[in-house]
C-alpha cells in the first residue's frame, strides 16, 4: 500500500490535543530590566540593570556608570540614579544634578528616590537624551 502526503496539505498538530491533554498557557518570561536610550548620545542602546543594584548617570567617569559626554552641558556630572527593586517590580530614580531630571515634563525632586513604572521615559537635563525604563 502507498499513501501519498500532499505537503500543501499538512498542518501542525500539538502532541497534547492528540493525547487528550489540555496545553499548558506559556507566560510571557519576565523581561529584565534595563535602560534603554530614546534619544541623544545613547539612542537605540540597552544597558542591562542588575537587580537592586544602583546604576548612576553622569559626565564624570569616576562616579557614573553610564557616562556622558563633557559636551552634554545639561547633564551632571553625576546626575541621577537609576536602580530596579526585584520585589515591588518598579525602578526607583534619585536626582542629583542641577539642570533636573524630567517625567512628563516635571521635574523630579532633588535627592529624594522616586518609585516609577516600567515603560516610564525620563528626560536627562533636557529633552535631548532622553531613557526609558524598560
Amino acid at each position: 500500500m502507498t499513501i501519498a502526503i500532499d505537503s500543501k496539505k499538512l498542518f501542525r498538530v500539538n502532541k497534547n490535543e492528540i493525547f487528550g491533554r489540555p496545553e499548558k498557557p506559556v507566560s510571557d518570561p519576565i523581561m529584565a530590566p534595563a535602560i534603554l536610550g530614546v534619544s541623544g548620545m545613547y539612542a537605540g542602546s540597552t544597558f542591562p540593570l542588575t537587580p537592586n543594584q544602583p546604576v548612576v548617570l553622569g559626565r564624570d567617569g569616576a562616579v557614573a556608570q553610564i557616562v556622558f559626554s563633557q559636551g552634554a552641558q545639561k547633564i551632571s556630572r553625576r546626575h541621577c540614579e537609576v536602580m530596579f527593586n526585584s520585589q515591588t517590580q518598579q525602578y526607583r530614580v534619585t536626582d542629583f544634578s542641577s539642570n533636573g531630571t524630567y517625567v512628563n515634563g516635571k521635574r523630579l525632586p532633588a535627592n529624594a528616590p522616586i518609585k516609577l513604572a516600567r515603560g516610564t521615559e525620563v528626560s536627562l537635563g533636557d529633552n535631548n537624551n532622553v531613557i526609558k525604563l524598560i
